[in-house]
């Protein structure tokens, strides 16, 4: 997950200092109210396996993310922290970026309807623009970025929606979708809700490594949380790998269980023969955080047909 991590700092040299700085100050209208109140606050949405501790509460921005740590190959609990920790980082900060938009007057405002930009940074000489629409009869909001490098003439970008994939009067490409169902208020202004936010890594130039695509999807609306991520596209040499899943379940007492997948060289006193495996991992714990944590771990052969299964020993207290 540490490319992941890289994810968030590239978008935020992508589009951060080309839309958050251009942004005009004013009032805000009722119905963008709406639009601001329907991003989830992170401790909504937040991965907090056993052991670990929560950055939601503290946290501004993303930047406060623990560093990882290096972990043995097999230590489930370590390997938990540096997963979660990745997948909070990218979700954090894209529920950074949309609220910081959301926060400031539209460019444009329709009925049901609320566009940021295009603006241009001209120090990092991108054009983005932002957009916010609400569908299902007003219950989900649709958003979504688009970025082109260097400067557009603004009525090129008219026609562009977040149906757009790349437009091809003004050359803006979509980066980031998604849709936010916001529910009802509760305790200490926590939000219940649902929502799903997809990332283009393929467009990130470096980053493409991660994936083609990335998809995080969220759901607190039983009073607990369930996180789902898939990254699509992930290649090994020439070979495209299947999608690579990670899913955090915690209900409302406490209780959860882990689930993500790492790949890694068995074979690393070999250069001449590497052996890569794709280890499937998970972590359970018990309500109230204070039980013994089950972990399983199982390995699977990516490049054999055989496979391995690896029994994981009693976990330690979490």
């Amino acid at each position: 997950m540490s490319k992941v991590m890289m994810a968030r700092a590239a978008l935020l040299s992508l589009v951060a200092a080309s839309l958050l700085g251009a942004v005009a100050c004013g009032d805000l209208s009722t119905e963008d109210l709406l639009f601001r109140d329907a991003v989830p606050a992170k401790r909504d949405v937040e991965v907090v396996p056993a052991g670990v501790e929560s950055q939601a509460q503290d946290a501004t921005s993303t930047r406060t993310q623990p560093l990882e740590e290096e972990c043995a190959f097999f230590d489930v609990k370590c390997s938990a922290r540096n997963v979660s920790g990745g997948i909070n980082a990218i979700t954090f900060f894209l529920l950074d970026l949309v609220d910081n938009i959301v926060q400031h007057p539209p460019t444009t405002r329709e009925r049901g309807r609320r566009v940021w930009g295009p603006f241009f940074d001209f120090e990092g000489a991108n054009t983005v623009r932002f957009e916010m629409k609400r569908i299902n009869g007003g219950a989900t909001f649709e958003f979504c970025l688009h970025l082109v490098a260097g400067r557009i003439n603004d009525q090129d970008a008219q026609d562009v929606t977040c149906a757009t994939d790349i437009d091809e009067d003004s050359g803006l490409t979509l980066l980031l979708q998604g849709e936010l169902s916001p529910g009802a208020i509760g305790g200490a202004g926590a939000r219940s809700g649902n929502g799903t936010m997809t990332l283009q890594t393929a467009r990130l130039g470096e980053l493409a490594s991660i994936g083609r695509v990335m998809t995080i999807d969220f759901d607190n609306r039983a009073e607990g949380i369930d996180v789902h991520v898939v990254v699509e596209g992930q290649r090994d040499g020439f070979v495209e790998r299947e999608p690579i899943t990670y899913s955090y379940l915690r209900d409302a007492a406490g209780a959860g269980e882990f689930t993500f997948t790492l790949f890694g060289n068995l074979n690393e006193d070999d250069e001449n023969l590497p052996r890569i495996e794709r280890i499937d991992m998970a972590t359970k714990w018990e309500s109230g955080r204070s039980g013994t944590s089950k972990q399983a771990r199982r390995a699977r052969l990516v490049r054999a047909t055989r496979s391995l299964s690896v029994k994981a020993a009693a976990g330690s207290r979490a």
